[in-house]
């Protein structure tokens, strides 16, 4: 049964105080709702954006937080999604584990009755050079890096949607995989 989360807050980064709640902080004490070993550099991915950059990478806990606008860190358990929007930072936590001690949260409701469907969605593939994680395409202006835990000739981006009476009401994502091959898993 999943859990859902919110949280809105003014990021004060200026703030000395060390309790001062921060989106690095806040993600930091809930990492165990996205994954079942966040210790595990690669059971976690971050996918990030602002107006000039995107940026699709293994989570790692130094990112400077404050230059990006929007993103999601997601693992097997959860996905935390934030986005700015003036002075003001919004998180949503979306986790399979109801039973999840969720740090800083001031709305959290289980998904009773919800109905999950897993599914896999192909990443753009584009042509792969010789760098094992990167695909290119010559129409975009840049390679698209994606976080592989193997080489693979086809990336694949695994989802969950959470449906209630059949409607379609959350959707996170999981983890990336890949396989040799072009065959769906």
């Amino acid at each position: 049964m999943p859990k859902v989360a919110y949280v809105i807050f003014k990021e004060d980064l200026h703030d000395p105080n060390p309790n001062t709640l921060t989106l690095g902080r806040l993600l930091t004490d809930n990492l165990s709702a996205l994954s079942p070993n966040p210790q595990d550099a690669k059971s976690l991915w971050v996918m990030l954006e602002n107006p000039a950059y995107f940026h699709f990478w293994w989570f790692d806990k130094s990112v400077n937080w404050v230059d990006w606008t929007a993103g999601r860190v997601f693992g097997t358990r959860g996905e935390l999604r934030f986005w700015r929007r003036g002075e003001f930072l919004h998180v949503v936590l979306l986790t399979d584990d109801y039973t999840a001690s969720l740090q800083y949260f001031e709305q959290e409701c289980v998904l009773a009755g919800y109905e999950e469907c897993p599914q896999s969605t192909f990443l753009w593939r584009g042509k792969q050079p010789p760098v094992e994680d990167t695909f290119v395409e010559t129409r975009l202006p840049r390679g698209l890096k994606y976080p592989l835990p193997q080489p693979t000739t086809q990336p694949r981006l695994k989802v969950k949607t959470y449906a209630y009476n059949g409607v379609p009401e959350f959707v996170r994502f999981c983890e990336v995989t890949g396989s040799s091959d072009d065959s769906v898993a």
